[in-house]
């Protein structure tokens, strides 16, 4: 069975977070200390997601705590695993 997580990078939901809070990718990388080349690398899901990454996300949107986006990386990066094993 596919899981729906496979097709759901975590840097998407990030960048949903960031439309709906009117975050550029600029802000974000400003606030955050995090080079906007790093955010660019999750956002587009060539890269995973660190604590240092979620701690900042949680700083500036402030409604996601960082075990959320650790956890949902955790699982993306699960289902990516489980998809290529059944392949």
């Amino acid at each position: 069975m596919h899981s729906f997580l496979a097709n759901v990078p975590t840097g998407l939901v990030i960048k949903q977070y960031l439309d709906a809070y009117g975050i550029s990718e600029e802000e974000l990388s400003l606030k955050t200390g995090i080079s906007i080349d790093q955010f660019g690398q999750v956002l587009s899901g060539s890269s995973r997601l660190t604590e240092e990454m979620a701690l900042g996300l949680e700083k500036v949107l402030g409604v996601v705590p960082a075990s959320y986006w650790l956890n949902y990386e955790a699982k993306y990066r699960e289902a990516i695993d489980s998809a290529a094993a059944l392949s």
